[in-house]
């Protein structure tokens, strides 16, 4: 099943703005924040602000995507996650396709290549592991532009596809149900993604001056 796209309330689209512009004029914050950050975080284009923890406890983050990572293709490839999360696009349009997991001879599925996901940045230390060939399904796609949002389970196969440049979403992010996550390369090559070149660490004046981009 799909996710549902939500209109978001107006309040909740205001007090992320505000909440984001009390963050930048909060060095202190910024500087904590920005341990948590990635640029070009697990695809080119792609960057991860950290906006640190709810009240709620639960992890905020700002995705930004620039022109790198916007057109007809799919950012990442198909993947799961260890934790439940709530999406909210700020700004620009994306559009999120799910998976369903099939067996690898389903002539309606196609053939992908699974790993085990043991993530560096959340203390991991075996990165891709392969476990089977299998094949996706595709669930069909949905789209949500400045305002809408939706919910996903951490279980669900799915991936996002940017339409507009400059495209901002901001994620709540619920707390880890699980050890580690799967993705599913196309084809059948064992070779596990490459990291080469992802992961790097902002400054804080990178950080701000980002920041400022997706406020102006």
């Amino acid at each position: 099943m799909l996710p549902e796209i939500k209109q978001i309330k107006t309040g909740v689209y205001q007090q992320a703005r505000m909440a984001l512009r009390h963050l930048l004029g909060n060095d202190e914050m910024i500087n904590r924040v920005t341990k948590d950050s990635f640029f070009d975080y697990h695809a080119k284009g792609l960057h991860y602000l950290s906006l640190g923890m709810s009240s709620d406890g639960n992890r905020m983050k700002l995705y930004f995507f620039d022109k790198a990572a916007t057109g007809g293709s799919h950012v990442l490839c198909p993947h799961d996650h260890v934790y439940d999360f709530d999406t909210i696009v700020f700004t620009g349009e994306a559009e999120d396709e799910w998976f369903e997991e099939t067996s690898v001879d389903d002539q309606n599925g196609d053939r992908h290549t699974k790993f085990s996901f043991d993530s560096p940045i959340r203390g991991g230390k075996n990165g891709f592991q392969f476990v089977e060939e299998v094949g996706l399904r595709s669930l069909g796609t949905s789209r949500a532009v400045a305002g809408r949002g939706w919910s996903t389970p951490g279980d669900a196969v799915h991936t996002l596809r940017i339409r507009r440049p400059e495209t901002v979403l901001i994620m709540r992010q619920k707390p880890d149900d699980k050890e580690s996550s799967f993705t599913f390369t196309p084809g059948s090559d064992r070779e596990p993604p490459s990291l080469s070149g992802l992961y790097r660490k902002p400054s804080a004046t990178e950080y701000k001056r980002l920041m400022r981009k997706i406020l102006a």
